[in-house]
């Protein structure tokens, strides 16, 4: 049935695939937009304690995903480093 549902639509994603996309992207519980500065000084004090370990950080922001606030970090980590130093 699962197989012949899959054929008929040309959707090729496996269980897994199917699980990680909806975590990641379309639950609606997701946070969509940009961070608060708030939530950019929380991720920048809890990497300093926690270096890169993501999931444990994406614990404490309610609705962000691993993925989410890895990828914020790595394109702003040079603005984000010094937006907190500055406070």
């Amino acid at each position: 049935m699962a197989t012949r549902t899959r054929r008929k639509f040309r959707v090729y994603r496996s269980r897994r695939r199917c699980s990680l996309r909806w975590f990641n992207y379309l639950s609606p519980c997701l946070k969509r937009g940009t961070y608060s500065e708030e939530e950019e000084v929380i991720i920048v004090k809890i990497y300093e304690i926690l270096g890169n370990r993501w999931a444990m950080i994406a614990a404490h922001l309610p609705g962000s995903t691993v993925q989410g606030i890895k990828k914020h970090w790595e394109f702003n980590r040079t603005q984000l480093t010094m937006r907190t130093d500055s406070h």
